[in-house]
This record gives C-alpha cells, structure tokens and sequence, in this order.
C-alpha cells in the first residue's frame, strides 16, 4: 500500500470519526473478559462512559430487557448487534462504504498494514487488538480479496495509548489465552451511529433489537469455555437472527440460520457473530436474491459474519467461488437452499485468511475472526478536504492536550 493511499486511509477514517461525532456506540462483549461478569454481563448492550476503564460502560439495554434468559452453564451471550437501520448501500460512482468492525484477541491483521491497525494491535503486536474498533473504507461492494487495510477509530481503554482515540471503557490487553478466562475484554457485537431504545418495561421498543446468541459447538483455540450454547437454552441455534420488541418478552426469530444458507450441516453448526440490517419496515425477513436488490424496497438488506469453528467455514461461497472465511463479510444466498455469498472478503479489511496467506501465515492455522460489524455510507471527499483532515490529523497527533470532539468542530466547515 502506498503513502499517499496510507494518508487518504487514515484521513478518510478520521473524517468518519468527526461525522459520528454526535453518534452514541453500543456493544457487547464476551464472557471471557474481567469486566463480564461484575456490573455489566455478556448479555447487555453498553455504552461508554468517559475514558479509561473506570467506571466500566454503562448498560444501555439490559439483557433481562431482550428477554434472553441464561441457565446453568449457558450465560446469556449475545454476540451480534443491529437495530436494522443501517444505511441502504448502494453502488454508484462517488459512493463509499466504510465497514467498522472488530476482532478476538487471535486476529493478527494483515502483514505491512501501519499502525494503528488490526497489525500492530494484535496477538502479534501489542495484543489490545480485541477491545477496539477497526474502519476500513471500501468502494461498493462485492469486494474481491485485495491486499487491503484498516486503521484504529476507538480504543478499548481510551486515552493516548496505544493509539489517539475515543475510549469504550473497556480492560486491555489481551493476550492470546487458550481456553480459560481472558485477562482483558473482547467486543463481539458493535453498532456505531444508532441510539438504543429507551427501555420502559410492558411497552413495544421505538426501535427493534436484532441480535444473535452464541453456539454451543466446541471452539478450536478455547474449546467450550468461550461458547455458552445460549442460542440452543433458549430454544434457538446460533445463526439466527433474533428481534426484540417489547422488553421482557423472549424474543423471536426475524432471519432463521437456514434462509441465511446456514447450519446446512446440521442445527447450530455455525454461528453468526456480527451483524449488519436494514429492515425494509414490514417486519418480515425477505432475503435479498443479489447485490443491491435490497435498492427495491422490497428485500431486507442483511449482512453478517460467522464465528470461527462453523462448519460453513472452509465451503464454496455462492457469488465469488471461494472458500468462506470467518473474516469476510458475507450475505444470504442468491438462491434459496444454496450457501452464503461473500459480500466484502476479509483481506480486503486488512484480515488475514488461509485461502490467500496459507496456514503458516495465520495464528495456529486459522485466519482473523471478525466477530463484531457495522456500516456507514458517505460521498468521497474531495482531495482538497482530505489534505485538510491530513494536516488535522497531524495537528491533533502534535498536541496531545488538545480535545478531539472540540478540535473536531472547526474542521471542514
């Protein structure tokens, strides 16, 4: 990657970072991390408090509210978020998709991605890599595998270190840890720019919960210490896609594992594990059939990724003819029975994946899970504001004492 697609990279990421300004993050993290269980579980929806990991981030909608219930040896775990009102993307001159995800603490990033990227953060640099969120800007998709990249737009804990960014309250580092509790936390369900619902006991959500519960299959690095086997407690499998409506109240399936091109191997054989929805307003899952069909009004827009140990992992893709991943951002099936469809692949995020680096190149023969998604759409600036956000983000990167959120009110305007 060359300097100057490096610098536009980095400027368009941080013009994203200042357009979400006003933009209130909620996720959800693993149950391996200190911070889960204390005062918050696996199974809320956070919200970040301030910087730093004190306090922790606070329950934005709590898991009781999704009326997820957890039983002995299957806590809650919810590991995909969306409120379905993503950005309807569409393809045209001008347009950019800017994916912002995150990663598990075995991510390793792309080989020459500069800092702070999924490269330099992860189980191969600093190891912090799994508490923060990844930007990478794509033109409309479907993207074929390229060697692209990604840079860091929040930080786990907050603060300078180890790169300038907003904070999620959350505990890093976290180092590789094979089946055991994890020394710092993993963000596994992420919503960028979507506000939740106010949550008032007996009355239907202003706004939908889509989420997704976690498998009960054994984990290749953590056996079945990471999986929680929620989805199959509360009478579901892992690749569905759930809905709340009215706090409380079990929720039910909106996109079942099968009309995603899932579980084709058997009931919760793969886990869904990040999530991007924009519902067309009827509450009725209606698959898209390609591309962009989800542009008449009809199909819902639904994209998503599967947790590394599925059994979809490894098969033919439906659209590109490659092996699925647990990096690629992928879609239903362009007909009905048939496997999922790569959307985005993961090399073109900055990921690594056997099919393009080979086993020896990832961390113990397993490519980057992407475990947490959303999407933002937005026109390419201009290269005049791109050499402005250039010099800002010097600028800010010179003079630490400076505020971002202030500093960011004088810029393009």
């Amino acid at each position: 990657m060359n300097t100057f697609s490096r610098i536009s990279l980095a400027c368009l990421t941080f013009l994203l970072l200042l357009n979400r300004a006003q933009a209130q993050p909620t996720y959800s993290i693993d149950v391996q991390g200190p911070t889960a269980p204390g005062s918050v579980s696996e199974g809320d929806i956070l919200t970040p408090t301030g910087t730093g990991t004190i306090p922790p981030p606070a329950v934005a909608v709590s898991v009781f509210a999704l009326g997820v219930a957890s039983v002995p040896g299957a806590r809650a775990e919810v590991d995909a978020l969306s409120y379905g009102t993503e950005p309807l993307l569409v393809a045209a001159p001008g347009v950019q998709h800017s994916w912002t995800f995150s990663v598990d603490e075995f991510a390793i990033g792309r080989p020459g991605v500069a800092f702070p990227s999924v490269t330099t953060e992860g189980a191969f640099g600093a190891q912090e890599a799994s508490a923060d969120i990844y930007a990478s800007n794509q033109a409309p998709g479907p993207v074929f595998p390229y060697a692209g990249s990604n840079v860091g737009l929040y930080d786990g804990n907050g603060g300078f270190t180890p790169f300038l960014a907003p904070g999620l309250n959350l505990v890093e580092p976290n180092p590789p840890t094979i089946n055991g509790p994890d020394p710092g936390d993993n963000l596994d369900a992420w919503d960028l720019d979507q506000a939740p619902p106010v949550v008032i006991f007996g009355q239907t959500l202003s706004t939908p919960i889509y989420f997704s519960l976690d498998a009960q299959y054994s984990d290749p690095f953590e056996g079945t210490f990471a999986n929680q086997g929620s989805a199959v407690a509360n009478s579901f499998v892992s690749g569905d896609v759930l809905v709340s409506v009215i706090p409380g109240i079990p929720p039910t399936v909106f996109a079942s594992a099968a009309s995603l091109g899932l579980d084709q191997s058997g009931p919760d054989h793969d886990d869904l594990d990040a999530l991007v929805l924009r519902e067309n307003g009827d509450g009725v899952f209606t698959p898209s059939t390609a591309p962009y069909s989800w542009t008449n009004g009809i199909d819902d827009m639904l994209l998503f990724s599967v947790r590394r140990g599925s059994q979809v992992i490894g098969q033919i893709d439906s659209f590109m003819g490659l092996p699925i991943e647990e990096g690629d951002i992928l879609m239903p099936p362009t007909t009905p029975g048939g496997l999922p469809g790569i959307f985005v692949t993961a090399e073109a995020l900055g990921l690594v994946t056997v099919r393009t680096f080979g086993i020896a190149a990832t961390f113990k023969g397993l490519g980057d899970d992407l475990d947490g998604l959303d999407v933002q759409q937005q026109m390419i600036p201009e290269p005049a504001c791109l050499t402005l956000a250039a010099g800002s983000v010097i600028a800010l990167l010179c003079r630490r004492h400076f505020s971002l959120w202030d500093y960011s009110q004088s810029l393009c305007v």
